[in-house]
């Protein structure tokens, strides 16, 4: 019989870690992200370079705040041990889960780009086949998150006579033990997925022309709207669990935006959808604005200059008179 009556008392604030900003911080860079990559495959390889810079950069951007919240699990962790001591002043078990779904967000996009990558390889001069550097460093970090969900998952949490509750697709207490089996599989998964992609594309011998043609062809098929739309499916589900995690757990006091800790992620996630949204559906179309108007004076200035009354004509006129 369960012993626990309820549950927990209200959490401590952690609005540093996963409050309203930073998670809309996370979730407008993954919209813009799935943005980019939707009008890459619209005009496929044909993209000017300018496009390819602002898609990498917004990766880079997002990274940097993966990194930033995971550097953040860590210290946190070296100050406190995993209880469920409602005095402690440090971060408790499912502070770690929220901050980890906002990780596994983007984790889970890499992992999409990697099987997909695995299933129709790119020529080495597709513009969204990622660098040498880059593929090092996702294996990097996501093998580093992978090792350290094994080891979160193999915790005992003691919570004491109340429920801490987690997203299955439904409302599961994060201490159940078919709940910590099932992510212990999943990032086992995961972590299996990340060290084949490094040997598929460091360690194989190359590939073929003959594959190479059919990685494009398969990459310019009906295929790549399933590609986005799996990728906007994982978005959806981590912005869910994770909101249903914070309102289960009875977590208030982190929805206000009213710190910089707060304004800060969420102004620079505008600032790269207001950038994306510029520059894959108004800057295209202002260049060719700027193009006609620059052709319409040329002829303009051609116009003036030949005209009979003052330009080549008229002087050759003025000259054939006298």
């Amino acid at each position: 019989m369960d012993s626990k009556t309820g549950a927990c008392p209200a959490f401590r604030d952690n609005k540093d870690l996963y409050g309203l900003g930073i998670r809309l911080g996370f979730y407008i860079q993954w919209v813009g992200l799935i943005i980019c990559e939707l009008f890459d495959k619209k005009k496929q390889c044909n993209q000017p370079r300018h496009f390819h810079s602002e898609f990498f950069a917004i990766r880079i951007t997002n990274a940097s705040f993966v990194t930033a919240e995971f550097i953040a699990i860590l210290v946190q962790i070296a100050k406190t041990s995993l209880k469920s001591d409602r005095n402690t002043e440090f971060i408790q078990p499912v502070d770690i889960y929220i901050l980890l779904l906002l990780y596994f967000g983007s984790s889970l996009f890499l992992v999409v780009v990697f099987i997909w990558n695995m299933f129709t390889p790119l020529n080495v001069d597709h513009p969204m086949r990622p660098s040498r550097l880059s593929v090092r460093l996702s294996c990097l970090l996501l093998t580093a998150v992978s090792l350290f969900q094994l080891w979160f998952w193999s915790q005992n949490f003691d919570f004491e006579n109340c429920r801490t509750y987690g997203f299955a697709f439904n409302k599961t207490t994060i201490d159940e033990i078919t709940f910590r089996v099932t992510h212990g599989i999943l990032y086992g998964i995961l972590l299996l997925v990340v060290l084949l992609n490094f040997i598929s594309f460091f360690f194989l011998p190359k590939r073929s022309p003959l594959v190479d043609k059919l990685g494009q062809k398969l990459w310019s098929s009906k295929m790549k709207a399933w590609y986005c739309l799996a990728k906007l499916l994982v978005c959806a589900v981590i912005i869910v669990a994770t909101e249903l995690t914070v309102s289960w757990n009875g977590i208030k006091t982190i929805n206000e935006l009213d710190s910089a800790g707060q304004t800060i992620p969420f102004v620079v996630g505008c600032c790269v959808l207001a950038r994306v949204i510029y520059v894959t559906g108004v800057q295209d179309r202002v260049w060719k604005w700027e193009e006609a108007a620059t052709w319409r004076d040329m002829f303009d200035a051609l116009r003036r200059r030949f005209r009979p009354d003052g330009g080549i004509l008229g002087r050759v006129e003025r000259v054939s008179a006298h």
